[in-house]
């Protein structure tokens, strides 16, 4: 199953959503002027190259308050949430400014039980390596945090992995690595890595294609 979604990640999937049949991400960020339903789910490292991208970053051009122009379709302003180590933790703040205390009553409530749970299923080194890649969470769907979602998909891949060589941090590894983003613009909703992602945005227009890492 991790394998199937690495491949899954790696090559993306484009999908018409003219009847709203799928849920768009709560989050409605501005990106060069469209409008773009926006989750993101990864490690910091991994965050920090679609920060750069997208102008997140203290080093970008356009302001580098991580609230910026963005708003949540209910009220207020989206969500950032981190877990992480220490040394991580400012790594993430040194490029993106501290997160101040989450401003919208609607923010997902159970990120921090959906990280606990993760935490509790994992060994000593599990969490050290958790800790040390960090889990940055960009939004939501339908008002929740999808932590525990892959947490549950992380355990399924485990479970069925016949050969037992693969264990529960490695899986959580290949996942923060890669990210998962998901965003809707007009009619269509895309899911992918970071990285397939980014090559999306930038020939949509979401970028600036001098920004995007090669």
């Amino acid at each position: 199953m991790a394998e199937i979604l690495d491949r899954f990640l790696d090559k993306g999937s484009v999908q018409s959503n003219k009847d709203l049949d799928i849920c768009c991400p709560d989050c409605v960020q501005d990106l060069n002027s469209k409008n773009v339903n926006l989750y993101v789910i990864s490690s910091v490292e991994t965050y920090l190259k679609l920060a750069e991208a997208l102008g997140f970053t203290r080093q970008a051009a356009v302001p580098a308050a991580i609230f910026g122009k963005i708003t949540n379709q209910s009220n207020g302003t989206c969500c950032t949430q981190i877990t992480a180590s220490v040394e991580t933790t400012l790594k993430f703040n040194e490029a993106i400014g501290n997160l101040t205390p989450n401003p919208n009553p609607s923010c997902p409530s159970n990120f921090n039980s959906c990280i606990n749970t993760l935490k509790n299923s994992l060994d000593a080194e599990g969490i050290d390596r958790m800790l040390d890649k960090g889990i940055v969470e960009y939004g939501s769907l339908s008002g929740v945090s999808q932590v525990c979602r892959i947490d549950d998909f992380i355990n399924l891949s485990v479970q069925s992995d016949q050969t037992q060589s693969t264990t529960k941090a490695e899986v959580l590894d290949r996942i923060l690595d890669k990210g998962i983003v998901i965003s809707c613009y007009d009619d269509e909703i895309v899911m992918a890595s970071v990285e397939t992602w980014l090559k999306y945005a930038e020939a949509t227009g979401f970028t600036n294609s001098a920004a995007v890492p090669a």
